[in-house]
């Protein structure tokens, strides 16, 4: 990766801008659950996914390990929100592949086998969609409200909070070149997996540092991003459908040289 590691000295976090920021990701997320159990929203299950790992984000960096016992029972918690979403989502982009294989089919016969198909994935759709909605009720989402804002309003600021955040930066970013390198040589789900993992782990470190005033960090928010939105590495499973790209090694090297 060729971004530098972003300078501690050219921002100061302030204690009113983190429990801002804190408070602004849990209302996001307290919001999207449940619209979660209403609507049936493709993008609805993506943003719940994506604000339960931000929330989670700043729960672990005002609560490192050892982390209290309060604040390991609210992140298991979001864990099991995305966990209990993640068929969903999957079978939303999975869907979305499909489309694109109908849309371009120009031979009846290949159009009516990717529209049955289409049909076989709706109808499993409907099924995860009725599970994850099942298991999201047995939740009680005020009472994680409750009890996430009354372990942010006890949290005390370290002093080392910024040299935290840019160290565990500078971990993920080390974590992403292996998986990529791992990558390059062996195109096994599991390899891509880790990949998709580890470009999370990092973008929602990088981007909690932008939030937190950083302009160095600011900088490098579109480019990882951008990893997820380009790629076909970034589909869940790694599922291709036989899309049309370069080999994964040339993927790879050009992520690198993104970010």
């Amino acid at each position: 990766m060729s971004s530098a590691t972003p300078d501690a000295s050219n921002f100061a976090v302030s204690e009113r801008r983190v429990f801002a920021l804190s408070q602004k990701r849990l209302e996001k997320f307290a919001s999207l659950f449940p619209r979660v159990l209403i609507r049936n929203d493709s993008e609805t299950i993506h943003d719940a996914r994506v604000w339960s790992r931000r929330l989670q984000q700043i729960i672990r960096v005002l609560f490192p390990k050892p982390a209290r016992k309060k604040s390991r029972k609210l992140i298991r918690m979001l864990r099991r929100v995305r966990r209990a979403l993640g068929d969903c989502r999957n079978l939303d982009v999975i869907m979305k592949l499909i489309q694109e294989k109908i849309d371009a089919a120009s031979n009846p016969v290949v159009r009516d086998a990717w529209d049955q198909l289409k049909v076989r994935v709706q109808e499993k759709q409907k099924r995860e969609l009725m599970r994850a909605r099942e298991e999201l009720s047995r939740y009680d989402i005020v009472d994680f409200v409750n009890r996430t804002q009354a372990l942010l309003g006890s949290a005390e600021l370290s002093e080392d909070l910024k040299r935290t955040l840019i160290e565990s930066i500078a971990r993920a970013r080390k974590d992403w070149n292996q998986a990529v390198d791992d990558a390059k040589q062996d195109q096994e789900p599991d390899r891509l997996h880790a990949l998709r993992i580890a470009g999370k782990r990092l973008r929602y470190r990088v981007e909690l540092l932008a939030e937190l005033g950083d302009s160095s960090a600011q900088a490098q928010i579109k480019p990882i991003e951008g990893i997820h939105l380009r790629s076909p590495l970034s589909l869940p499973g790694a599922i291709t459908l036989n899309r049309p790209c370069q080999s994964i090694a040339d993927q790879a090297s050009h992520l690198q040289s993104c970010v």
